[in-house]
């Protein structure tokens, strides 16, 4: 059985960083902001088997069954402030390389948080960013759909979500947790136009129609991103814009 472990990922990491693994928690982010003080370390990672109130972007929830996926987030003291979707960005592009790198795959990222494989939704992520009086810190909370759950998905996401691999692995999921979180560390040091150049390369649906989910939903080709992460966007009447949140819908 592919169980987490907090020796192997360990083992893996190439950072010195404090490891949890637990057997079932609401939400690792949640969990870790409540344990989180000044002496937290970063980079301490919290993972759980399973997550019974597991949490998405825009208030969402993240289907979290037991011993299918990986969940997991970590604590991020940046040298320098990022925000919010610049962390997302970064641990996008992680995601899709430790993917590559472990199963030599071509996973996509559906802007801005989505992971995608073989047009499902495997991975979504979620970037917060917290401030105690002076202290800023972000905690990054990831979510991989690595085989697909006893019962299948939920109806309402069934159509959209999908699996990484067909049967299980011995100790995979520890594997990619540690390769993510090492690829997060290097990339977040680098220069942002790297990170954006990774991103704009796996960018699912460019040149493609798209939905802009807002108060008034219209319809817009998708053109690639800027140097700050925000969506390209042409209108139906040629105007273009530019998304720095909310939710697109890409017509297949």
């Amino acid at each position: 059985m592919d169980s987490l472990s907090s020796a192997i990922i360990k083992e893996k990491l190439k950072y010195d960083f404090e490891v949890s693994v637990l057997k079932e928690i609401d939400s690792t982010s949640t969990y870790l902001l409540s344990v989180a003080d000044e002496n937290t370390r970063n980079g301490t990672a919290v993972f759980s088997e399973m997550q019974t109130n597991g949490r998405g972007r825009r208030g969402k929830s993240f289907f979290s069954p037991d011993k299918t996926g990986l969940y997991f987030s970590f604590l991020l003291r940046p040298e320098k402030d990022f925000t919010p979707a610049e962390i997302t960005l970064t641990a996008a592009v992680s995601v899709t390389l430790a993917l590559e790198k472990l199963l030599g795959v071509t996973p996509k990222i559906k802007w801005v948080n989505d992971i995608f494989l073989d047009g499902k939704k495997v991975c979504g992520i979620l970037a917060e960013r917290h401030q105690r009086e002076k202290e800023v810190f972000y905690i990054l909370g990831v979510g991989v759909n690595v085989y697909r759950p006893e019962n299948d998905f939920p109806h309402e996401i069934k159509e959209t979500a999908g699996y990484i691999l067909p049967s299980e692995r011995e100790n995979f999921k520890s594997y990619l947790a540690s390769e993510i979180i090492n690829e997060f560390f290097y990339l977040h040091k680098s220069d942002f136009s790297v990170i954006l150049k990774e991103y704009s390369s796996r960018l699912l649906g460019v040149g493609k129609e798209i939905k802009v989910l807002c108060n008034c939903p219209y319809s817009a080709v998708l053109r690639g991103i800027n140097k700050n992460g925000e969506l390209i966007v042409t209108k139906e009447n040629g105007e273009e814009a530019l998304l720095s949140s909310g939710e697109i819908s890409i017509v297949l």
